[in-house]
């Protein structure tokens, strides 16, 4: 049983047959999630850029521990590890809780000493961020945060999210689209090339989304996506040959044409 003053809040909280029992007046999340973890016995890991906003004020009785972690922390906001084992009433126990701020887990803190997260727990990570990113982007009704997604989603480069990037080619909001099209070209791969290949060959669509494509099939390194630039290269519109023709994919198609 615990009754603890922070620096602008009291947390009180008891553990009494596998339930937890908090009353809470004006404390940080992050000491309310730690001194719940120190009677649980799981640990509490603070991404460095997870911020206390709203002070808690919460009174909980006889609920899991699990539970009430996800009563506190958003789903967005928060990763919940388990032990192996289970209790003796067949209830999953946490091992660790991890708090992250609106960008994701940190890099930094990924790779941190002190936390020191396994390989595994950190794939569950990035399989996290890939689900909480494709959920923004496909259900958020918000255009900056459709944006914010599709950029992290490149930033991620899994291949998994091509097809919710390929949706987004048909937002109503062109910055969705051309973030989505800048997305493909980072992340790569057949199915993403071929994406892009559509898009530039498709004289329907607006140009300045088909010069973008093809940017970014210049950032693929293989025939297939060389093919579709010099597809781009004959197109009848100016603009799209030249991004089709210059830099390295002026060499590429030179030296191939010349076989």
């Amino acid at each position: 049983n615990t009754s603890k003053p922070s620096e602008s809040g009291q947390i009180k909280a008891e553990i009494k047959n596998g339930s937890l029992w908090l009353e809470t007046h004006n404390a940080p999340l992050s000491e309310v999630i730690r001194e719940i973890g120190a009677l649980a016995g799981f640990r509490t890991i603070i991404d460095a850029d997870f911020a206390d906003t709203s002070p808690v004020n919460v009174m909980l009785k006889n609920i899991s521990v699990k539970e009430a972690v996800e009563r506190l922390v958003s789903d967005s906001n928060r990763i919940i590890f388990y032990a192996p084992a289970r209790n003796e009433a067949g209830q999953r126990i946490i091992s660790r809780v991890w708090l992250f701020g609106l960008n994701g887990v940190s890099d930094d803190a990924a790779n941190s000493d002190d936390i020191n997260i396994a390989s595994a727990e950190k794939a569950a990570v990035r399989d996290h961020k890939f689900i909480r990113l494709t959920r923004m982007l496909e259900q958020s009704q918000t255009e900056q945060v459709r944006i914010r997604a599709t950029i992290a989603l490149g930033a991620l480069q899994d291949e998994r999210a091509v097809l919710a990037l390929e949706s987004a080619l048909s937002d109503a909001y062109a910055l969705v689209r051309r973030q989505a099209i800048s997305a493909l070209g980072r992340i790569g791969g057949e199915r993403a090339t071929m994406v892009l290949g559509n898009i530039l060959l498709n004289s329907g669509i607006d140009n300045s989304e088909r010069v973008m494509a093809a940017q970014a099939l210049r950032m693929q390194d293989s025939e297939f996506a060389r093919g579709y630039l010099r597809a781009g290269a004959d197109d009848p519109d100016e603009q799209v040959r030249s991004a089709s023709s210059r830099r390295s994919g002026a060499l590429n198609l030179k030296n191939t044409n010349s076989q």
